[in-house]
């Protein structure tokens, strides 16, 4: 996703409580986001919608 893409999600995530996250740069140019599961797993996207659709299923849609 783009960094603009990346800043979309953070700024989401952040503004529902949700701060467990850590962002790559990716070799082809772009970032990706990755999310903390509950279960102690990680979870990456690269795709905007996918990132905030994870992040309301997370926060129980709040």
């Amino acid at each position: 996703m783009k960094i603009s893409d990346y800043q979309t999600v953070r700024n989401f995530a952040e503004g529902r409580g949700f701060f467990n996250y850590e962002v790559q740069t990716l070799p082809v140019g772009g970032v990706r986001v990755g999310f903390k599961t509950k279960r102690g797993g990680q979870i990456w996207f690269d795709d905007k919608q996918q990132a905030i659709d994870y992040v309301l299923e997370a926060t129980n849609g709040l």
